[in-house]
């Protein structure tokens, strides 16, 4: 099949973040011909594209300036504003029309306030979640969920084209951060569930090998395990294609969404009990798949998870 993405001509971007996605998609950016400014709080994660005449900027600002498009990468509702907001912030030299793009996990309050406050600068806001793989990312076969106008989003697929396979429109702003937050919820939901299956099969003696390449071949839970059976048997979590920490957050992110609309969520408390003991067991900046270590012995003391969620 004919590739059918658009050709642009090169644009201005800035980007905020040197994370592992953010690293992948300047490339894809840099790779396309699109004139890139970069920012990061350590600006050695970003070193290398200064060779390929990339300009390295000393605050968010200077990387928004004169932009058509900003993009942000960071971990959490905090950095987010760190990059976004006060003098040295991206939206302090954001130009009129402009398109402001989170691609990072944040909660809805954020999204929404990022969102208003870059409206009453004139310029126009994209929610823009991503999820796959590093692989997916270095590819440029991203998934994103967009919330933003439908112009908006047609104006950002010049760069979108670059590093996704396909966008999904839920709607206005703030409705792909919504929707990211109920994708990562149900992969959470199902990476621990493995886990707990997992831990039963150790229990009982089974052929860990045997029981590792069913769960891989059959059953809803075959996809999960192919990629991450083996791992949590082995109890090797240094590769990382996405945090235990930064999917506890996403969890928590939930939580507090569902709290806002009077929703109980039992099982996401459980989650969140689960990924805390893993956490306390050095597993926070390890993988994902690190909630495994929650099924140790002995667990860690836990308290009641739901306290103070509202």
């Amino acid at each position: 099949m004919a590739d059918t993405r658009q050709v642009a001509e090169p644009r201005r971007v800035g980007v905020l973040g040197g994370g592992i996605m953010a690293r992948a998609v300047i490339a894809r950016l840099h790779n396309a011909g699109h004139r890139l400014r970069l920012y990061n709080r350590s600006p050695e994660r970003l070193a290398r594209f200064a060779d390929g005449g990339v300009k390295l900027c000393a605050t968010p600002a200077e990387a928004a300036r004169d932009a058509d498009a900003v993009l942000s990468f960071v971990s959490d509702d905090t950095a987010s504003a760190a990059v976004w907001y006060g003098p040295a912030g991206a939206l302090a030299s954001l130009r009129p029309d402009a398109l402001a793009v989170e691609c990072s996990t944040l909660s809805v309050p954020h999204t929404e306030g990022w969102a208003r406050v870059c409206r009453e600068q004139d310029g126009h806001p994209v929610d823009l979640a991503l999820t796959g793989s590093v692989p997916r990312a270095v590819q440029g076969t991203l998934i994103g969920f967009a919330g933003a106008t439908t112009e908006d989003l047609a104006r950002l697929r010049p760069l979108t084209d670059c590093f996704t396979e396909h966008v999904v429109h839920f709607g206005e702003s703030g409705a792909g951060m919504r929707y990211k937050l109920v994708h990562n919820l149900a992969a959470a939901t199902t990476l621990v569930g493995l886990a707990e299956a997992l831990s039963l099969a150790e229990t009982l003696g089974l052929d860990m090998s045997r029981t590792v390449s069913t769960l891989s071949a059959y059953g809803w839970a075959a996809p999960v395990a192919q990629s991450k059976a083996w791992d949590m048997v082995r109890a090797s979590h240094t590769d990382v294609m996405c945090s235990l920490a930064n999917l506890a957050k996403d969890v928590g992110y939930a939580l507090a969404a569902a709290g806002d609309g009077d929703v109980e969520l039992p099982l996401a408390h459980a989650l969140r009990t689960a990924f805390s003991d893993a956490a306390a067991l050095g597993g926070g900046p390890l993988d994902m798949a690190a909630v495994k270590l929650a099924y140790a012995s002995p667990r860690p003391e836990t308290h009641d998870s739901r306290e103070g969620d509202r």
